[in-house]
């Protein structure tokens, strides 16, 4: 079972400070979503994220953040955070995420953390989680729909140059960006899967007896497996005097 989670939600901003560059909205709702889980809001503990309260897109934790979350909350069964985004001086994709959000380009936020499985119940009317504890550990903007695979030709991205909410350069930054991120994520799977396949390989029980059946070109092993064995007990014991 997966230790960490992320779930993704259409983002409901509250309120925006366009002097300060901050954007005030719901990062989770204790709502049932579409898996059939439901995150409690009550049992989110954000003591460990406050430490390092930073905002990133699209989950890449090798970049820059785009901004940063300085404050964060409970308000009955919401989540809610303040973003401050980064100036383009300090992060120029940070820049154009924070218009995309502004623009309603961009609507999605997710949130990563790490449920309490002892105390997660199965909900059998859903058939999700109901996750009554657990560890915030990311806050990220991510593209419609989440896959950023599906989104790099985005058209809410076109339709934002066609406003001219974002530019040329700007439209051409966050793509690379984008492809840059599916492409690392790619050879990260395919690391992962010949790992899994090399591991799988080396774990697996060896037949001791392989060489021989190799040697007497044995069709049928189990039909002459008893006179085989013998002889290579016979070979084995030669050896070893």
């Amino acid at each position: 079972m997966k230790e960490k989670i992320f779930k993704s939600s259409v983002m409901e901003i509250k309120s925006s400070d366009e002097d300060n560059r901050e954007v005030i909205a719901i990062a989770s709702k204790e709502t049932t979503d579409r898996d059939g889980d439901i995150v409690r809001v009550d049992g989110i503990d954000i003591k460990e994220y406050k430490k390092n309260p930073v905002v990133l897109f699209a989950h890449d934790h090798s970049s820059l953040p785009i901004a940063r979350a300085t404050k964060i909350w409970k308000d009955n069964k919401n989540l809610m955070v303040k973003m401050q985004f980064t100036t383009p001086e300090e992060n120029s994709v940070g820049d154009t995420v924070y218009k995309l959000i502004k623009g309603d380009y961009l609507k999605t936020l997710s949130i990563g953390f790490r449920p309490n499985w002892d105390t997660a119940v199965r909900m059998e009317k859903t058939g999700g989680w109901d996750f009554k504890d657990s560890n915030l550990y990311e806050i990220s903007i991510v593209p419609v729909p989440a896959n950023a695979n599906a989104t790099v030709q985005s058209k809410s991205l076109q339709k934002a140059l066609d406003d001219k909410v974002i530019d040329d350069l700007e439209l051409q930054e966050i793509e690379l960006y984008l492809k840059d991120l599916i492409g690392e994520q790619h050879e990260t799977q395919d690391v992962e899967e010949e790992t899994e396949q090399t591991i799988e390989t080396l774990t697996k029980e060896e037949d001791p007896y392989s060489w021989v059946w190799d040697i007497g070109e044995v069709e049928n092993k189990d039909k002459d497996k008893d006179i085989l064995e013998m002889l290579y007990d016979l070979l084995d014991l030669n050896d070893s005097e």
